[in-house]
């Protein structure tokens, strides 16, 4: 049986390299809708933060899912990321 090879991907923040379910991914998709992949099917550009409150609320002061999605994300975004968190505790 083959052994299925997981890619590691970026955090913006950490600046490290984690495997995806260590990470969020934000998208973009070609309608310039931003959205929060959970399952990792979504189509777009994305980036990726550690699940990690620090790393969220570092990126949201520091506006770093606008540069790296080239487009406006709204609070929303980072405040559902914060929920998301503390649902999985």
């Amino acid at each position: 049986m083959k052994k299925h090879l997981v890619h590691p991907r970026f955090c913006l923040i950490k600046r490290e390299y984690f495997p995806k379910d260590e990470l969020f991914r934000i998208y973009i998709d070609k309608n310039n809708n931003v959205g929060i992949d959970l399952d990792g099917k979504n189509i777009g550009r994305g980036a990726y933060l550690s699940k990690d409150e620090e790393v969220i609320l570092k990126a949201k002061k520091r506006k770093i899912l606008n540069k790296a999605l080239r487009n406006n994300v709204k609070d929303e975004i980072y405040d559902t990321l914060l929920q998301l968190l503390k649902e999985r505790r």
